[in-house]
């Protein structure tokens, strides 16, 4: 019996709400994959002050890659879901390792622009 969050992930991975990808680890060859991505704001504290910080992570497919996303690989992320429809890429390095979710199905990797 195949595993219900894998399939269910994989659903979501190939759906309109996935994005085009590149992931290319330190001194690996490229792949294509699909990412859900995630711009969330997220509020920080400073003292006694606070600010509102947006934040670039995304989903990966444990199976989609070859090795765990490490900090410093890189993630081109393209303007359309579909590879053949991208025409503009925006680059990316993941910051921090991965870190798997609880299922152990996805990678959820923390972005900064390159």
């Amino acid at each position: 019996m195949a595993d219900p969050f894998a399939t269910a992930l994989a659903a979501l991975h190939s759906s309109a709400g996935s994005v085009a990808a590149i992931f290319t680890p330190s001194g690996g060859s490229p792949t294509d994959i699909t990412v859900i991505r995630d711009q969330q704001s997220r509020e920080v504290g400073f003292g006694d002050s606070t600010a509102i910080l947006d934040t670039n992570r995304v989903q990966i497919m444990r199976s989609a890659v070859p090795v765990r996303p490490v900090n410093g690989a890189s993630l081109s992320i393209g303007d359309a879901a579909k590879h053949a429809d991208v025409t503009a890429w925006t680059e990316f390095t993941i910051q921090g390792d991965a870190e798997l979710d609880v299922e152990g199905v996805t990678w959820n990797c923390n972005l900064e622009p390159a």
